[in-house]
């Protein structure tokens, strides 16, 4: 029986089992119940409503329409990913857009990730929650820290791009361990994991208070660990609608870092065991041990004054959306708020606080610069337009002297009679013209 994965449905152990009939290879893994999950070539199907009690048995009218109204309920967190379109564009744009919105980079993200699961999940299980197409589950197979890396999505075409994407670069095809399950019913065994991660999901998940509940269940009660990364409400500088409420037409972007760390100490992480800083705009990093021991890295400091500082700063830098060149926008009043309480934390007697509080100054200074050096080159960016623009006016305005002064050239030697102005019964020449006047003979007479 395997030692991590579980019947989703019961929690019964699983066996595998194939069955031949002709030339039709056909793969399952079997509940204690005699329920069969199919295995095909890309991952193993561990939904609850995938199980069948009997082999080719159908699903149920009641279980059709089930699955109808759960496609409609979660119709942008969940269904969106299922479209092959989405699984192709993950990593050729999608995902890395989130950068705006403060997310380190996967490089980034990947180093914090090694750092915090070692050495605690070292040749232990590490499962990737919400895989995508596998950016960090290809990282840590390559790693060769952990015995067991699996790769978790609800939709097939993350998985299969996954699949695809972990073969080109030459992963061994015998190391893959990909499975489609719901991350509010989890097919893994109590406290089976090391350590999980769950990079930009939360905000993807219909059920995240189930969801965060059966990560805490198959954590290990002694030293498992959970990273994961989110959004805020506002993370592009717009509230989009549905964000905070989480209904099937939008994503949820949390309201606050404190209300994400409610909803892990309602599902069972212990208070002093979670840590969570914001990045940027809108990025949510979240830390959270169980079994003891700071979810902070070494060095941190940890002191909460720091940790507003810091968010101070870059609330700072984000008070107004960006235009193509830079953020023009800035609030002087947050900025030197989040200096003052930096400096207040610097006498803080503490070396790690006191070193912190120096990084957080150098911060603002820099953003305090970066605001200053780019409003300057938008100013003379702009002052260079207007100098080009009244260039362009001054010479359409010379092209068009011009042209009138040929207009009238022409006129005048178009001339072949003057005019007449009739004066009782004579003619009488206009004098004004009389001098150009070619005159005839019959005329001269």
């Amino acid at each position: 029986a395997d030692e991590v994965l579980v019947c989703p449905a019961d929690g019964s152990a699983l066996r595998a089992e194939v069955s031949i009939y002709g030339s039709p290879r056909r793969e399952s893994r079997v509940s204690e119940a005699g329920m069969r999950y199919p295995v095909n070539r890309d991952y193993v199907e561990l939904l609850a409503s995938s199980g069948r009690t009997a082999e080719g048995g159908g699903i149920t009218l009641a279980q059709f329409a089930d699955e109808l109204r759960d496609a409609f309920a979660t119709r942008t967190q969940t269904q969106m990913f299922r479209s092959p379109v989405l699984g192709f564009l993950y990593e050729r744009g999608w995902r890395q857009n989130f950068n705006n919105a403060g997310f380190p980079g996967i490089e980034k993200e990947f180093a914090e990730v090694s750092d915090f699961f070692s050495p605690s999940a070292s040749g232990g299980v590490v499962v990737d929650m919400s895989c995508g197409s596998g950016l960090m589950y290809r990282r840590l197979l390559k790693s060769r820290k952990y015995a067991r890396v699996i790769a978790c999505d609800y939709s097939e075409a993350m998985l299969k791009e996954t699949r695809r994407r972990s073969i080109q670069e030459g992963l061994p095809r015998a190391d893959l361990e990909l499975c489609r399950c719901d991350v509010a019913q989890l097919p893994i065994r109590d406290g089976a994991v090391d350590a999980m991660h769950a990079g930009a999901a939360l905000h993807s998940w219909p059920r995240a208070e189930a969801g965060l509940r059966e990560i805490r269940r198959v954590l290990n009660p002694d030293h498992g660990r959970f990273f994961a990364t989110t959004f805020l409400s506002g993370a592009y500088g717009l509230q989009m609608p549905g964000q905070q409420g989480g209904g099937g037409g939008s994503f949820r972007f949390f309201k606050s870092e404190m209300e994400i760390k409610q909803l892990l100490v309602e599902a069972g992480f212990p208070t002093e065991g979670i840590s969570i800083r914001r990045e940027g705009r809108g990025c949510v990093v979240i830390r959270a041990v169980l079994g003891g021991g700071s979810p902070d890295p070494p060095g941190s400091g940890g002191s909460s004054r720091l940790n507003r500082a810091r968010r101070a700063v870059a609330d700072a830098s984000s008070d107004a959306p960006a235009p193509p060149r830079t953020r023009s926008v800035v609030s002087k009043t947050s900025t030197a708020a989040a200096i003052e309480d930096v400096t207040g934390a610097t006498a803080d007697p503490a070396a790690e606080v006191e070193a912190g509080a120096r990084v957080a100054l150098g911060e603002a200074s820099a953003v305090v610069s970066r605001i200053v050096t780019d409003t300057a080159a938008a100013v003379q960016d702009a002052a260079g337009a207007l100098s080009d623009a009244a260039a362009e006016v001054k010479a359409e305005a010379e092209a068009s002297v011009e042209v009138e002064e040929e207009s009238k050239t022409d006129m005048g030697s178009k001339a072949k009679k003057p005019s007449m102005a009739v004066a009782g019964e004579e003619e009488v020449l206009d004098a004004r013209s009389i001098d150009s006047y070619e005159w005839s003979d019959d005329e001269k007479y």
